[in-house]
């Protein structure tokens, strides 16, 4: 991971774990924050939750380096495998809640266990960070004030994209029209329709 991204990580889950602070009960100086991770390490998720947990280790040692989140608190990770599986995911979320005591999860890939843990997390007042969703349906449908997503949601990515695409469109020749292919590679260049805005 670039000096970049990590600069960011580490500023993004500071300000989210001081959110979280400010919605949980007040931990005495000396006690660490216990921070859960609930990421599919098996199953389908497993290539992008692999990066996503070494992003989070290395935040979170570089956080305990400085001398602890707001220089008070230690961060001790628990780590669980959700195997990408809603139900699973909603077993490891109670269990690090319940056992693990934790005042924040960071999890999951998958739309379809983040929205499964959401409800688990609002009920217990424990502070959910999806990484890696992308369903706008995580932070726009049954709000929780202790849900956020911190990427771009489908109907942001989806916008993002026709926006772009027509003002490109518009750029290529200025009717509206582009002589972007859409069709298949490798087929006959004859075959090409053009994109009309």
């Amino acid at each position: 991971m670039d000096t970049k991204r990590s600069k960011a990580l580490i500023i993004t889950l500071s300000l989210l774990l001081l959110a979280g602070l400010a919605n949980s009960p007040a931990i005495p100086a000396a006690e660490s924050y216990h921070l859960g991770v609930a990421m599919g390490l098996t199953g389908t998720g497993a290539p992008w939750s692999a990066d996503t947990v070494k992003g989070i280790e290395m935040a979170v040692h570089e956080i305990n380096s400085r001398g602890g989140f707001l220089k008070k608190h230690s961060i001790k990770l628990f780590k669980k495998d959700t195997r990408t599986q809603p139900v699973k995911a909603e077993q490891v979320v109670k269990d690090l809640i319940e056992k693990d005591k934790v005042k924040g999860i960071i999890g999951t890939y998958s739309s379809a266990t983040a929205l499964a843990i959401k409800p688990i997390c609002r009920k217990n007042r424990v502070l959910h960070i999806a990484p890696l969703s992308n369903s706008e349906d995580i932070t726009k449908l049954d709000f929780s004030s202790y849900t956020y997503s911190v990427v771009p949601n489908t109907y942001m990515l989806s916008k993002a994209v026709v926006t772009g695409t027509a003002e490109l469109a518009k750029k290529m020749d200025g009717q509206g029209t582009s002589p972007l292919p859409l069709t298949m590679p490798g087929a006959a260049p004859a075959n090409r329709s053009r994109l009309s805005f």
